[in-house]
This record gives C-alpha cells, sequence and structure tokens, in this order.
C-alpha cells in the first residue's frame, strides 16, 4: 500500500474536518440553508515523513531532533463548506505550504521543551507561536499557516464565498 501523499492527506483531513462540523450541526437549528463550516489541518513533513503530533515525550524529542538544523515544510489546508438552499453542499480547499529551517537545537533545550507541554499536541511537536519561536532561524512563507489558519487563504476563500472581510471587519475583533 502506497503512503499517501502530504498534500493530500490534509486537503483530505481539512474536508472531513469540515464534514464533521456539519454533522455536529445535525439536528439543530443551524442546519438552514448557507450554513458555512471552516476547517483547517496542519502537518510538519520533514524527509518527506508526516510528522504528526507526538505520543509521548520519547517520540517529541524524535522529532525535534530531526527538526534540528534542518528544514520542513509545514502544510496547512483549509476547506471552506457551504450548504446550499437545494441541500446541495459547496466545498473548495486552499493549501498553504511553508519552509522552516530550525537552528541546531541541544539535548537540553529539547528536554526544557517538552517540560513546558507546548509540544503535546502540536503537530511536529512543536508551536511557532509559544516558545519553539526561538528555535526557528527563518521562515518561507506563511507565518499563520504554520500556526495552523492560513489568513490569506482563508480571506481568498472567504471572498469567493460572498463573505466581504474589510479592515472595519477586522477591527472589531
Amino acid at each position: 500500500m502506497a503512503l499517501e501523499p502530504p498534500n493530500d492527506c490534509v486537503l483530505r483531513m481539512a474536508a472531513k474536518k469540515a464534514q464533521q462540523g456539519f454533522r455536529c450541526l445535525e439536528g439543530s437549528n443551524a442546519q438552514a440553508a448557507y450554513t458555512t463550516v471552516l476547517a483547517a489541518d496542519t502537518e510538519v513533513v520533514c524527509n518527506r515523513q508526516i510528522l504528526g503530533k507526538p505520543r509521548n515525550a520519547s517520540n517529541a524529542k524524535q522529532m525535534l531532533s530531526m527538526l534540528s538544523r534542518h528544514r520542513h515544510e509545514v502544510l496547512t489546508a483549509i476547506c471552506l463548506a457551504q450548504r446550499q438552499c437545494d441541500g446541495g453542499l459547496r466545498q473548495e480547499s486552499r493549501i498553504s505550504k511553508t519552509n522552516v529551517t530550525f537552528r541546531p537545537i541541544t539535548e537540553q533545550e529539547i528536554e526544557w521543551y517538552w517540560q513546558t507541554g507546548e509540544p503535546e499536541d502540536k503537530a511536529g511537536g512543536y508551536g511557532i507561536q509559544g516558545k519553539a519561536a526561538q528555535f526557528i532561524s527563518h521562515i518561507s512563507g506563511s507565518y499563520s499557516g504554520v500556526m495552523g489558519l492560513p489568513l490569506f487563504e482563508m480571506s481568498e476563500l472567504m471572498s469567493r464565498f460572498g463573505f466581504a472581510l474589510s479592515s472595519s471587519w477586522l477591527n472589531k475583533r
């Protein structure tokens, strides 16, 4: 059995999460026409291997050691799905690809980072928006994509679905 290419994997998982969003809405008042669900999935790929979320401390330390001194790719797929008046589903996806390079990380730094608790639920065992930012020597692509929601691709999709994203909307957060 051939392994699924990372791009296909993140696109499939984002679409699966969007479909799960609709299943969660079934039976609620939100099942009206034009209900919209936005879902995303992020994977870290190093040496053509999807790293996923660490299973335990040993696995996280292995991932971080693999990333140390190397460039890897962070793929985040988003899927916007909307229930139409006729009951059909309109669905579109986008993918964000970002190259991230880690500086050399010592075993002591990896141990310290694991002890912070941050790596436990993060693809690749790290979060760019947290303490792991100090390990990153270079990024080429989307910072928000590495965080898990690529804002450029999201705004592009939302505009295609008729959502007006203006500076006044962004300032109301």
